[in-house]
């Protein structure tokens, strides 16, 4: 069997579209750029450096400030030309550029509104982690990991993990499938902890200054573990037969692969990948 290694988005990438994961995850195809994308990883490095400093010099006016100075850092970690090109263009157009600095300076200022950095000090930023899970008895090892944005332990020893995220909040009914990442960092840090439960798992939306956090339970973390199992049976599964579901979803509308889509490109049954290509 292939060994693969499951994180957050690629467990949800396959449960909303198993075709979508094969383009994605096996066939490595591209996603096209968004600036979205890219705005979010600006903010994600002004917190990260932002949180670099010494607890005194976390203010308001010194995000700002990154908000401008760690752009070119921005630039230089972009790999792809296409992205880059989207970029260079907002910033050429002076219209385009105001828009993307005041919506990364509302993510700044709606960040200061839900906490103040100079209380917490983190113990990882930006830092990947990681586990392995036994699939059918022990039979096999599934690794799976993911990068947590801000982890803190308090002096009495109770952990949080925090994430930010760059747009809203979702509808009620989708937050358990927001959470879901929350509760997979939760479980690698269980597995790698000898089973202690972090304290609290919390998202951060900063485009609409909202909050969800909650307390992780052993019940929490099973179950997570019983969709990771689930998704790495079928994708083995998948593997062998070389069939893909394309699965509708009103998510197809922002798909990057509509045009390698059966359910977009065929009139009838949907075939399997082998009979497309």
């Amino acid at each position: 069997m292939k060994k693969i290694t499951l994180s957050p988005s690629r467990v949800k990438d396959f449960l909303q579209c198993p075709l979508m994961y094969k383009f994605k995850t096996v066939d490595l195809l591209p996603s096209p750029p968004s600036i979205e994308a890219i705005r979010g990883t600006h903010v994600h490095l002004v917190l990260e450096t932002l949180y670099g400093l010494d607890a005194h010099k976390r203010s308001l006016e010194t995000a700002l400030e990154l908000g401008v100075s760690v752009f070119e850092n921005v630039m230089d970690d972009i790999k792809s030309k296409d992205a880059l090109a989207i970029l260079q263009e907002t910033v050429d157009d002076s219209k385009k550029r105001d828009e993307y600095y005041e919506q990364v300076n509302n993510c700044i200022y709606n960040y200061f509104k839900l906490e103040n950095p100079k209380v917490y000090e983190p113990a990882a930023l930006e830092t990947w982690i990681k586990t392995t899970l036994e699939y059918k008895q022990g039979e096999e090892e599934i690794s799976v990991g993911g990068i947590i944005d801000r982890l803190e332990i308090a002096r009495t020893g109770e952990v949080r993990i925090s994430d930010y995220k760059t747009g809203s909040m979702p509808n009620v009914q989708f937050q358990n499938d927001a959470l879901f990442q929350m509760f997979f960092y939760a479980l690698i840090y269980a597995r790698e902890n000898d089973g202690k439960l972090p304290k609290m798992v919390k998202l951060l939306y900063l485009k609409d200054a909202n909050v969800i956090e909650r307390e992780p339970t052993n019940q929490n973390l099973q179950e997570t573990e019983e969709v990771i199992l689930s998704v790495y049976g079928q994708i083995q599964e998948n593997l062998k037969s070389g069939h893909w579901e394309a699965r509708s979803s009103p998510l197809c509308n922002w798909c990057a692969f509509q045009t390698r889509c059966p359910l977009y490109t065929d009139a009838g049954s949907i075939p399997t990948i082998q009979d497309r290509y």
